[in-house]
Parts: C-alpha cells; structure tokens; sequence
C-alpha cells in the first residue's frame, strides 16, 4: 500500500522521468508485482484461480528479462516479527471479504481480489526458473528491498510508493512504467524515478527532509497525522484531509522552511509538545525505516534473524527451508507469532468457513510446533456473518490414530530423525488413508489424489461430489498450455462480455457452490502442503500451477452434467481406462 496519496502526486507533479534501457541487476518487490501481474491480463478471480494461465504469464516476465541481459533479484516478505503491520493486514482483510462478497454474490464482477493460491504460484515459479535470484525478507520487504538494490546498484520494481522515499541511486520503477510486453522485437526499457532527481525539484537542502513526507501521510506501520496536518501545516484553515495531494504539498513547503532533517524534527517536537498524536515518533520511524534500516540489509548473504514468540528455538532446518522459499508463511506466522490468519479465500460467504475442511491437518501442524501446553490462535470467520471473525485458542493434536496404532505427534526439534516411511505414514495418515492406495499412479500424484479423497468425504457442498471429483481427475490428466498467450484487447473484451453469464451464474448459485466446493479443496491442499514442507517434504506434490485453472474447470464441469464424464473423457481424447482408476481410487 505504502505511503497514501504520494504515487498520484508524483504522477502529476514529477518532471524528472527519465526513459531507460533495463539491463542489468533489477531488484523485483515479489508480493507487489505479484498482485498487478495477475490482474492485468484479465485472469478471472471469479472461478477460484487460473493458475496456468498466471504460471505462464510469470515465465513469459522472466524469459522477457533474462533474454533482454536483465538479472532478476526478486524478494518476498517475511514475517512481520514485532507486528507492527497488524493493524494493516486487518484492514486489508476487512477489504478482500468485501471483494470476495461483490465478487461472489454479483454486485460487482470488476473487484480485484488476488486468488487463494497466486503468491504461492508466484513464489514456487520464481524459484524453479533458472537465472533468478530468489530472496525472502526476515520481515517486510520494502528495506530489504532498498538495501538489495543500493548494494547491487540497480533500480526497484514494485507498485509500492515508498520506494519514491528510498534514497536508491539506480531509482525505482513503478511496474506500470515498465515496457516489458514484445521483448522480441523491442528492447525493455522503462520511465525510471530517481529519489536525486526528485530532490533538486522540490529544492530539499537535506535529502532526509523528504521523510516528512511519509511521518505526515502515514504508511503500513505508521497513523496518518491529521491533527498536526491541520494545526501547523494548514496552519487552521478548514481543509479537507482526503484532498492527499494538498497535504503532500504542505509537507514539502513545510520542509523547504528547513536545511537539515535534524532541524526540522526539533521545530516539529516545539510546535506539537502538547498534541494527543505523536508526530516525533513518526519523525523518528520514517527516518529509521527509509534510511537507517537499508544499510543493514547491504549484506545479501545473512541469516534471517527469526525469533519465536515463546522464546522456543527454531531449528536450523526450519530456517534454511523459510530462506529457501520452501516454508509459506502461514506455517512460520505459527512458528513464530503462535498466531495464523489465513487468507482470504473466493468461497461461498453466507456458507461454512472454507478452512473448516483443513482443521485436522492444522491441529497436527500445531502439536508438532507448540509445546505440548502451548497456546496457538487462529483467526476464524464464523457462521452466520461473513464480517464476522474471530480468535479461536487451537486445540493442538499430539497423537494419531492411523494402522490401528496410536502414535505420538513429533516435536518440530525431532523432524530430521523421523524415518522417511514415519514421515509419509503421518501424512497419509492425517488424510485417513495410506501411500499403496494411490501406488498404481505416478509418484507425484500420490497426495493430491490423497487430498482428493479426504475432501470427498468432508466436503460441504450440495453439488454432486462424483462430477466434482472428476472436474479434477480430467484437469490432472489434461497437458497445461507451455507457453503464455498473450492477452489482446479483444481477449480482454471478451473476459468482460463473459461476465454477464457469469452474473447469471452466481445469482442461480450454480457457480457459487462450485467455487466454494473448491475452495475448500484449495484450503486443504495448502494445509497438507504445509505439513508436506514441515515433515521435510517425504512425499513429491504436483504443484497447483500445472493443473488447476478454475475457467477451464468450470467448464469442463458444465460439460459434464450436459454430455456426461465418459463422453467428455473421450472428447478430450484421455485415457478413459487410467480416468476410471484414479476414480476409482478417490471413490475407495
């Protein structure tokens, strides 16, 4: 989000633009360009996530980079530690829900909201594409980010606006500004910002005064000053706070008075000793943020500095795995917070809770992580009202039952000397039912077929589960496109006219159990992912970019209650005998 009001007002009021070839080291803000990448092709939300078509977008991106002589540093946020975004991520989450209840219910097909699974896509993607450097922050990325590029002297790509505050020398590139789309014929280049360029501008004797501007609007972290707005910068006059660009204005006029950040701090501390908000601490904060913190982060090959909130140690693996990518962090917000808020999801809101599915799985994640006495809290929406949210204190399991024995639940401490087969009976185990059910099919299709079966049986839905189950069946068998197509105006124009169907859909509720039937299946798939990288991933999972594309699934869906599952089978040209045998064993 950054900082409010500054991108239009440097939009409207930056002359110093410069256009550039991009070569060279590009250090790219992960989660940012993950939320724009997805939205701008047109890729629906509205079916629970096409997440080949997003997959492939991804590596279009990077194969347009890597062949241009760009290098790609791409970082991902970390844990946000001290819970200074706590606030933040609760406002973000009130505003997906509301998404998710236009979307969903038909008020409003246009709302952006960021599928379940499209930061993990984005994360396992980076990873796999050979060329590019993969990061994650210890907490939030912007710092890092800021550290990164003045260390490797290249620009930042994001669609966040504090990095219009960051003093990079190699400038920050708004993503919008970056003309990536015919790499073949065409070199990349981009409108770059330069932090010196906006300076001179504005006539700032002290680059630092340019903190002022993020003390005043407020960011992630920091509240918005809006007594002192009123009082010292207009001075008194009736103003209206929303007008942004004429609060950034005031700050900077403000900050013209002075030659120094230092003597800037002091007159604010004078003039607001007697207000009820603190404008010193947010003085102190932006210049600590914006600033002192990108020095410490010039060392790329550090060690996440992680701590655990019951003062537990987290083990060397767990950390390695967490910096490698391997861990989300849903698992260490419960490792190390002891406090898990999962996503928000595209489901049915007036219906049960979509995660309800997965609290099994969860419950074993918990025992290995908490004390056997330890406190774990999850955020849960409850029945009844979909604003509705809510703690719940976890009860964490420490036994299974599973081959008529009961086995203790392991400490996270004792993973590494678990035995291969210990790990995979545990997570077969969770799912009620065992690895030889599934051994006839191809290795890295064992669990998703596993979770297959598990939401089966504990799925809330009204719709037939067997048409369901065969929707997935065929999408597992069906080859994924290789390359990314693409999208031209006339592609984006046919998105929107598919939407009136769509509204009819929703408001018939045909569509709606559908995407929330597989809403839950997506919560269980993250939630057994989750024990999978826990356990030191015993068991090979077919990733979910390389099969589920809820477009395309929907439509198979529609195509099997019109032809029937034999006659689709046979159209796609599939294997109908090796689709009755997956079938069969999800049915066991």
């Amino acid at each position: 989000m950054g900082i409010r009001g500054l991108t239009g007002f440097i939009e409207e009021n930056f002359a110093g633009w410069k256009r550039t070839r991009v070569t060279g080291n590009l250090i790219i803000d992960g989660y940012s360009v993950c939320h724009t990448m997805y939205h701008e092709q047109g890729i629906n939300s509205v079916y629970g996530g096409d997440y080949v078509t997003f997959a492939n977008h991804i590596k279009e991106f990077f194969r347009a980079l890597l062949s241009s002589g760009v290098t790609p540093y791409v970082v991902f946020d970390g844990i946000d530690l001290d819970e200074k975004k706590k606030e933040t991520h609760l406002e973000r989450r009130s505003k997906d829900i509301s998404r998710v209840w236009k979307l969903m219910h038909g008020q409003s097909l246009s709302e952006r909201f960021l599928p379940y699974f499209a930061r993990q896509v984005m994360v396992e993607v980076v990873r796999s594409i050979d060329g590019v450097c993969f990061h994650i922050a210890d907490d939030d990325a912007d710092s890092y980010l800021a550290g990164m590029a003045i260390a490797l002297n290249g620009p930042v790509l994001s669609t966040d606006s504090d990095f219009f505050v960051f003093p990079i020398p190699s400038g920050y590139i708004p993503y919008v500004n970056l003309s990536w789309r015919g790499w073949r014929d065409h070199p990349i280049v981009a409108n770059v910002y330069t932090h010196t360029a906006f300076i001179n501008q504005l006539g700032l004797t002290d680059p630092a005064l340019l903190t002022l501007i993020p003390a005043v609007m407020g960011n992630d972290t920091m509240p918005a000053l809006e007594d002192f707005t009123r009082r010292v910068l207009m001075k008194g006059k009736p103003c209206d706070l929303k007008l942004t660009h004429l609060t950034v204005s005031s700050a900077i006029q403000f900050a013209n008075r002075f030659t120094s950040h230092v003597e800037c701090t002091m007159s604010v501390y004078k003039s607001t000793q007697h207000s009820h908000e603190n404008p010193l601490a947010n003085m102190q904060e932006a210049y600590d943020f914006y600033y002192a913190s990108v020095h410490k982060y010039s060392n790329l090959n550090q060690k996440p500095s992680l701590r655990c909130k019951e003062h537990c140690v987290i083990p060397d693996f767990v950390v390695e795995r967490f910096v490698e990518g391997k861990i989300p962090n849903l698992l260490m917000d419960a490792i190390c917070l002891r406090d898990v808020d999962l996503r928000v999801a595209a489901e049915d809101l007036t219906s049960s809770w979509c995660h309800q599915i997965g609290i099994p799985v969860r419950k074993v994640i918990y025992g290995i992580i908490c004390k056997k006495d330890g406190e774990l809290l999850e955020y849960q929406r409850c029945l009844g009202n979909y604003k509705d949210y809510k703690h719940i204190k976890m009860k964490v399991t420490t036994q299974l039952e599973y081959n008529n024995e009961t086995v203790q639940v392991p400490r996270l401490l004792d993973i590494p000397a678990i035995t291969l087969l210990e790990k995979k009976s545990m997570l077969y185990g969770v799912l009620e039912c065992s690895e030889v059910m599934f051994s006839q099919f191809s290795a890295d299709l064992h669990l998703v077929l596993a979770i297959t079966r598990f939401w089966r049986l504990y799925c809330d839905t009204s719709l037939n589960p067997t048409n369901l189950i065969s929707v997935l069946i065929i999408s597992l068998m069906v080859d994924p496109p290789k390359e990314f197509t693409q999208a031209t105006d006339d592609v984006l124009y046919k998105h929107w006219t598919v939407n009136v169907s769509i509204m009819t859909e929703l408001t018939c509720g045909h569509l709606l159990q559908f995407v929330h039937a597989f809403a839950q299946w997506q919560s269980l798939y993250h939630d057994v992912y989750c024990l999978n990288q826990l356990l030191l991933e015993p068991v090979k999972l077919f990733g979910i970019y390389k099969f589920f594309e809820g477009t395309k699934m929907y439509s198979c869906f529609k195509e099997i209650l019109d032809l029937g599952v034999t006659n689709v089978v046979l159209q796609k040209n599939l294997n109908l005998e090796h689709y009755t045998s997956m079938y069969q064993a999800v049915m066991l």
